[in-house]
């Protein structure tokens, strides 16, 4: 059975960096095909997807 992004997030939030790699991983493409869609330029899309996910990483207390 596969965690819940709730499950992943509170695991994540305790220390555990492989939950972050599954919900990074788990919504990795929907994400960059949104932002692709807004911002029609794949770089782009990339670099504020990178930035995105730097700063959940960063806001964590848990790491």
């Amino acid at each position: 059975m596969n965690p819940s992004d709730e499950q992943l997030m509170t695991a994540y939030a305790d220390g555990d960096t492989q939950a972050f790699q599954v919900l990074y991983e788990r919504h990795k493409g929907r994400l960059l095909g949104y932002l692709y869609s807004k911002l029609r330029d794949r770089d782009e899309a990339e670099e504020v997807f990178q930035i995105t996910f730097a700063k959940l990483h960063a806001a964590n207390p848990g790491i």
